[in-house]
C-alpha cells in the first residue's frame, strides 16, 4: 500500500512540475504581449517566438490531462488525492486558455494603430498588466503550496483588475466621441482589456481550485468570502 502512495506522490510531484512549466510559459507571454502594446524592445520575430510558447503550452496541456487521467483510471484515488487531481485538471485547463488569451493579445496589440491621444490609456494598461501578472503568478504560487491564505487574497484582487478594466473601456468610448479616426484602434484596445479581465478571472479560477482543495468548499458563482482571521 505504501509502493502504491509513493508512486502516486511521485506523479503528483510530476503533473506539479509540468503546471509550473505552463506557468512559466503563459507569464512569458503575457509579458511580451504588454511590451507590444507598450512598444518595448519588439523584434520582428516576436510573434514566432509566442507561437511557439503557445505549442509549448498546448503540448503540456495534454501531458497533465494523460498523466492525471491514467492515475484516475489506475488508482482510484480519494479525499484529498481525488481533490488535488481535480483542482490540476481545472488548473490544467486554466492555464491554456490563458496562454490563448496573451496569444490574441500579443497579435491584437501589434496591429493597433498608436496616436499620442491614447497615451493616457495606454499608460492604464501598463498598470493592468502588472496587474493581471502579479494574479498569475500568486495563483501558480497559491496552488503550488496549496495556501489557502495567498489564493483569498487573490479573489480580492480580482475586483481591482475590473475596476481598471471599466476605466481603460470608459475612456476609450469617450475617445471615440470625438476622435472618430481613433475608432478602430479603441475597439482593439477594449478587445484587449475584455481578455485581460478574462485572464485575471481565470487566475481567480485558480485560486478557487486552491480553497477547494484545503476545504472541499466550492466558493465559484459566491461573494467573495472574508479572508480568514489570524486566529483561525
Amino acid at each position: 500500500m505504501k509502493k502504491v502512495q509513493n508512486k502516486l506522490d511521485e506523479r503528483l510531484n510530476y503533473i506539479r512540475s509540468l503546471i509550473l512549466n505552463m506557468g512559466v510559459f503563459v507569464e512569458k507571454t503575457i509579458s511580451s504581449s504588454c511590451d507590444i502594446l507598450l512598444n518595448k524592445d519588439i523584434h520582428h520575430d516576436i510573434m514566432y517566438e509566442l507561437g511557439k510558447q503557445e505549442e509549448e503550452i498546448n503540448t503540456l496541456q495534454i501531458k497533465v490531462s494523460r498523466v492525471c487521467f491514467k492515475i484516475l483510471a489506475r488508482e482510484s484515488p480519494v479525499a484529498g488525492d481525488l481533490r488535488l487531481i481535480l483542482a490540476i485538471v481545472n488548473t490544467n485547463t486554466d492555464l491554456e486558455r490563458m496562454g490563448d488569451l496573451a496569444f490574441n493579445i500579443a497579435g491584437r496589440a501589434k496591429s493597433v494603430k498608436k496616436d499620442p491621444i491614447l497615451n493616457e490609456i495606454i499608460s492604464l494598461f501598463e498598470a493592468m498588466f502588472a496587474q493581471v501578472s502579479k494574479m498569475v503568478h500568486k495563483s501558480l504560487d497559491a496552488f503550488v503550496a496549496e495556501d489557502e491564505r495567498l489564493a483569498r487574497k487573490i479573489l480580492i484582487q480580482d475586483d481591482i483588475v475590473d475596476q481598471t478594466r471599466n476605466k481603460i473601456r470608459t475612456g476609450l468610448e469617450e475617445i471615440t466621441v470625438s476622435h472618430n479616426h481613433l475608432i478602430k484602434p479603441c475597439i482593439d484596445l477594449i478587445i484587449i482589456a475584455g481578455e485581460l479581465e478574462r485572464i485575471a478571472d481565470h487566475a481567480t479560477n485558480i485560486a478557487e481550485e486552491v480553497i477547494f482543495l484545503k476545504t472541499g468548499d466550492d466558493i465559484r458563482h459566491q461573494d467573495i468570502p472574508n479572508e480568514r482571521s489570524e486566529n483561525e
